[in-house]
């Protein structure tokens, strides 16, 4: 996940994901497909959030390079992965914060988002 001003300039984030391919799968299929158009990948995440109808699945992916950014946009347009047509938009803070308060999700971005982990349970 981007910590940094530069890493949420190299961020798109790609919505509409199939929820049946294992998460590897998306991953790996993503990874090829952004590769096979010249950008230079660094980091992918898939985030699944769960939902009163079903599954939402997304991604997180950092680029290297700033200009890949404007390069996997524009190949992204009405393109499908694993037969999902895929939604795909640059990361700013703005949006996320944005679609957070929407939605009720919270990202690392987040006024409200910590870096406190609580682990409870132990016995």
């Amino acid at each position: 996940m981007p910590h940094t001003e530069f890493d949420k300039q190299c961020t798109i984030v790609v919505r509409n994901l199939p929820e049946r391919p294992s998460e590897a799968a998306v991953k790996e299929e993503l990874n090829r497909e952004y590769k096979k158009g010249g950008c230079v990948v660094r980091e992918v995440r898939v985030v699944d959030k769960k939902r009163e109808g079903g599954v939402t699945r997304s991604a997180i992916i950092t680029f290297s390079d700033p200009a890949d950014v404007s390069k996997a946009l524009e190949d992204s347009r009405n393109k499908r992965i694993l037969g999902s047509l895929i939604d795909v938009e640059k990361l700013n803070s703005h949006s996320v914060d944005d679609r957070s308060s929407r939605e009720g999700e919270y990202s690392e971005f987040h006024n409200r988002a910590s870096r406190t982990l609580f682990v409870g349970n132990i016995s």
